[in-house]
């Protein structure tokens, strides 16, 4: 193919098993040089998470490049009057069982975040899996569950506009896209 001639491209979406069933689509497509796939941290994770998978990530897949880099945010309902990561802890210390947090799935790694959160801080949370991020902002969003560790880029415009209090990112620095006060 010449130097910036036109190809054409098709994005195909293939949701379910925590991106599983796309990395294997594509480990079983025909090697043509020209399919790509969206490796994710979830992809990593599932390596560890399910018994066995019908491919090897490091042995089946070829990295060409990071598209992306992404942090978590924990935020919560404005209904609750929680306003900082030290309020929300000691709010699940008094409430034992009783807070729920979204997530995006069983193993996905806004699950593995508050399951890591749960150990370092010694709190008892509700996990309430949701099949992605849209549907766990949505119900973070309306109160059907107090709080959730959502993709900051899914969560921007919500904090912003005041629907979602975010307390705190999943980096050791300050998320650069906002300042979250």
């Amino acid at each position: 193919m010449a130097v910036g001639a036109a190809q054409q491209f098709i994005i195909e979406n293939r949701p379910g098993a925590g991106t599983n069933i796309a990395l294997q689509a594509a480990v079983n497509s025909r090697p043509d040089g020209y399919t790509l796939v969206s490796v994710t941290s979830s992809n990593a994770s599932n390596a560890t998470l399910y018994e066995s998978l019908p491919f090897n990530l490091q042995r089946d897949i070829i990295p060409v490049a990071v598209l992306s880099k992404g942090a978590l945010v924990l935020e919560v309902n404005p209904s609750i009057s929680i306003k900082s990561v030290a309020e929300f802890i000691a709010h699940a210390k008094t409430n034992p069982g009783k807070t729920s947090v979204a997530s995006f799935g069983v193993g996905s790694t806004s699950h593995l975040a508050q399951e890591l959160f749960k150990a370092m801080t010694g709190i008892n949370v509700v996990h309430v899996p949701y099949r992605g991020d849209a549907p766990a902002l949505t119900d973070t969003i309306s109160g059907q569950v107090q709080a959730t560790f959502s993709n900051v880029v899914a969560s921007l415009e919500y904090v912003k506009t005041g629907k979602l209090r975010a307390l705190g990112v999943t980096t050791a620095t300050r998320w650069q896209t906002w300042q979250i006060e």
